[in-house]
């Protein structure tokens, strides 16, 4: 029944192989036209914004190379500020002690924002402003280095969002004292010389959102009305900035807001790099005229798409209604040839119990009359050929009791038994009975289960074929030099029993006849074992397979359905 079914899919996929390779290349083409003509905009304008922020970043570098002397000389003169007021308040603790000192005068006249003294352990003593920790981080760390004076940048205090910039100088009992202007006012300056002034021009650009110089220490120089987000610890692409070493552009959403920030490297300090922001408010109206009109010829040649295939569709229709019932006519055969099957083997059974009855009774005569014969008797003349007939006609009579056995168990139609389990907890009872048999026989046996999900199989007749496939290949061994191989695996919707041997494999001609009743290669075998593995295989809708080894032996695989 599965075979006919897979040949009837075969024959369905090969009648619209041909449908479906003509509808994938023309649903290729549409959708390679419309991403070619998506991506193709996209770099326009991608270009567009390029070259627009490309000129207004020549402007700036212009005008930056003017400024850049006028702000280094700005910078300087309000750390030597900054320095002059520090030894000042140092020689002053000198001369007068710490505690007639009036640092909010000293730094009301000298125009400084804070003026902070802390201990040799960095713990802030007093100062012109209350700081709420106690201990300084920034002063922690100039401290340790053991140097007299550091220019600590740009800070911030008590992780508020005012931020100063300022140095320290070390005091001489120990400690340290701090001086620092608001950044804010620094930046002010800047502002004000060449490179400021440019930065307010360029804030009126309709197409310019913001315009500023980052650096590690934080902003130098920027347009008024910058993005709340810009120079904060939310700032997504400030560490992006200052590690940029050449000009770099990029479209990117900032809080649900998309931006093209352009980015390169300004003046000779390392870090230091111009940001320029654009609008995207017209780019995104070209975007959006490039989306709807590929989303209109998209629709109208899918559309076209779908009429042509709905044509086909129902043209093959009437052909895979008549296979589909010329399959389900088969199948009808199909189930009709095994219910008759069923059937003869039912009677079968009977018959083979009635007969198997009137043959034991005189067959156990037979064996019984024979030990008492060899036991109880001894003749004149011959003894050796008395015993030598004797012994054969026990045997015999034991083989004709197995092959009456064997032919009960093939004939008599199984009761199956399926239940949801798993197939390695199951074949663990075989492996148990079967190491003793095969160590009694010399054979090396070895296993390796496979990871299985859990399936409906009857596990009494899985371990009668896996015990029947697992006998065989001792039979086929020489003892002493035997290897035998049990492993599980899945193979698609299939679990897979394999056992593997290295005796002499199956012949070519012999291959298509070994599951047949009653056919065997070997003159003890009874031509029943890989008969009912065969059975049992075809009761879960699944099948047996033998190939030869690679190195020599035979490989049979019981194949089960998941």
């Amino acid at each position: 029944m599965n075979k006919v079914r897979i040949e009837k899919s075969t024959q369905f996929r090969a009648s619209r192989r041909l449908i479906t390779l003509l509808l994938l290349l023309l649903m290729v083409l549409i959708v390679g036209s419309a991403v070619w003509d998506y991506y193709s905009v996209e770099k326009v304008t991608w270009k567009l914004a390029e070259r627009q922020a490309r000129g207004l970043i020549f402007q700036v570098e212009q005008a930056g190379e003017t400024a850049a002397y006028a702000e280094q000389s700005v910078r300087v003169a309000v750390t030597d500020h900054l320095f002059a007021v520090a030894y000042l308040i140092r020689r002053l603790i000198h001369d007068e002690g710490e505690d007639n000192l009036d640092l909010n005068l000293l730094a009301s006249e000298g125009g400084i924002g804070r003026i902070d003294l802390f201990d040799d352990h960095a713990r802030w003593r007093r100062g012109n402003m209350v700081q709420h920790e106690k201990t300084d981080t920034t002063i922690q760390s100039f401290l340790q280095t053991g140097s007299r004076e550091q220019i600590l940048g740009a800070f911030q205090i008590d992780s508020l969002e005012e931020k100063y910039y300022g140095i320290a100088v070390g005091l001489p009992k120990g400690g340290a004292v701090r001086v620092a202007i608001d950044f804010i006012e620094l930046v002010q300056v800047r502002q004000e010389i060449g490179l400021g002034s440019l930065l307010l021009d360029l804030s009126s650009h309709p197409e310019a959102l913001y315009l500023l110089i980052d650096s590690p220490e934080g902003i130098l120089a920027a347009t008024p009305d910058l993005p709340t987000w810009i120079g904060t610890s939310n700032d997504p692409l400030h560490e992006k900035a200052i590690h940029t070493e050449e000009f770099k552009a990029e479209f990117t959403i900032v809080q649900k807001e998309e931006i093209f920030e352009a980015r390169t490297p300004f003046g000779e300090t390392e870090g230091v790099v111009l940001r320029l922001g654009i609008r995207t408010d017209e780019l995104q109206k070209i975007r959006k005229r490039n989306r709807l009109n590929i989303t209109i010829r998209t629709g109208i040649l899918l559309a076209l798409s779908l009429s042509l295939s709905a044509y086909l569709i129902s043209h093959q229709n009437a052909k895979l209604l008549a296979a589909e019932r010329d399959r389900m006519m088969l199948e009808v055969r199909h189930l009709e040839a095994n219910r008759t099957l069923q059937e003869r083997l039912a009677a079968m059974g009977t018959l083979a119990g009635g007969i198997a009855h009137e043959i034991r009774n005189p067959l156990n005569s037979v064996t019984i009359a024979a030990q008492r014969l060899e036991m109880e008797y001894q003749p004149t003349a011959d003894i050796s050929g008395y015993h030598q007939v004797v012994r054969a006609l026990r045997e015999e009579a034991l083989r004709i009791g197995r092959i009456i056995n064997d032919f009960l168990n093939y004939a008599r139609p199984p009761a199956t038994n399926k239940q949801r389990q798993n197939l390695t907890q199951t074949l663990a009872q075989v492996i148990d009975t079967f190491k003793a048999f095969a160590e009694s026989r010399q054979v090396s046996f070895k296993t390796n289960f496979g990871d299985l999900p859990d399936f409906s199989f009857d596990a009494d007749l899985i371990r009668q074929a896996t015990l029947n496939l697992l006998k065989n290949a001792v039979d086929a061994v020489l003892p002493g030099q035997g290897k035998i191989y049990l492993s599980t695996g899945q193979e698609s919707h299939w679990a897979v029993i394999q056992v593997t041997d290295n005796g002499p494999g199956v012949a070519e001609e012999d291959r298509g006849k070994i599951f047949n009743l009653y056919y065997t290669t070997r003159a003890e075998g009874t031509g029943v074992g890989l008969a009912l593995v065969h059975r049992i295989a075809v009761e879960h809708d699944g099948r047996v397979e033998v190939s030869d080894t690679p190195g020599g032996g035979a490989t049979f695989r019981l194949f089960l359905k998941l």
